[in-house]
């Protein structure tokens, strides 16, 4: 069974490693993550499945970074981390989550991400996102946490 928990320091290398193997890793990447607080991880049997990182930019979030290990994708791990990640940046008092639409739109859509007008967008995280991002969606922590 799949066990997820919130990463810690000595977790750094296996989840650089997940990442670097992943051919669907999605989001901004894994530069700086190190100093990022909301990672999780996902395990079996001590082994790491998966992983998520949402930066926390003020009263914002950002999906930065999604991977599933080639052997568990399709089997509801990104969602179940996805998931986890929302609730536990809406316990932190994000408000709303933004992620890249150019990096797996449709899995967005699914997990209750909508497209994002650009003039919605803060600046913070158009600027953290760079110009290499076209499409940029987010989902309302608040109303995804009942």
């Amino acid at each position: 069974m799949v066990e997820l928990r919130s990463a810690k320091p000595y977790d750094w290398p296996d989840i650089e490693d997940l990442f670097a193997m992943s051919k669907q890793a999605a989001g901004l990447g894994i530069k700086s993550i190190k100093s990022i607080k909301g990672a999780i991880i996902a395990e079996e049997s001590g082994a790491f499945v998966g992983a998520v990182i949402i930066e926390l930019l003020g009263e914002v979030g950002i999906l930065s970074a999604v991977a599933v290990h080639l052997d568990w994708q399709g089997h509801g791990v990104a969602t179940a981390l996805v998931s986890r990640a929302v609730a536990q940046a809406a316990m932190s008092g994000i408000g709303r989550i933004f992620a890249a639409a150019d990096d797996g739109e449709g899995f967005l859509l699914a997990a209750g991400f909508e497209l994002e007008r650009d003039d919605l967008v803060p600046l913070a995280v158009r600027s953290r996102m760079g110009s290499r991002v076209t499409r940029i969606m987010s989902l309302d922590c608040k109303s995804d946490v009942a």
